[in-house]
């Protein structure tokens, strides 16, 4: 992997979404059931501008080595035939997994989903929200 050079302060101006290049790159698709604006970055379809600016957030991680990989819109099938796709599985440099939904708000269904694959197959699935007004500043919140 090429390393990236850059200072602290260009570090935080691309975490604390002051970097335009990233959003330009963001172009609006048309907006879904939620109100959520859908996103294409990199020919890649996202169903909100929150997990778009997630996938660019992770591109950065990646080439700085805070993780290895990440895989998109990953389903899990389960025993009542039913299809559960969570939007991102990371792989971090020790070779851990972990899976990350984006949700602006957490609906009953999809708290009863995610209740459903975290017990039928034994993974916990982390979800993150944008925080407002940064664009690439997201932080975990607890659905139960």
């Amino acid at each position: 992997m090429a390393a990236i050079r850059m200072s602290i302060e260009q570090y935080e101006d691309i975490i604390q979404g002051r970097n335009q290049k990233i959003d330009a790159q963001v172009a609006e698709v048309k907006k879904n059931k939620y109100n959520n604006k859908r996103m294409k970055v990199d020919g890649i379809n996202f169903d909100s501008k929150a997990e778009a600016l997630y996938y660019e957030y992770n591109k950065l991680r990646i080439r700085l080595g805070e993780l290895s990989h990440q895989h998109m819109q990953v389903p899990f099938h389960m025993a009542n035939g039913k299809k559960y796709i969570v939007d991102f599985l990371e792989v971090l440099p020790s070779g851990l997994i972990r899976y990350v939904d984006v949700k602006g708000k957490a609906t009953d269904v999809f708290k009863l989903k995610k209740a459903q694959v975290e017990l039928e197959f034994g993974v916990k699935i982390v979800c993150i929200k944008k925080m407002p007004g940064a664009n690439h500043t997201f932080e975990e919140i607890t659905v139960k």
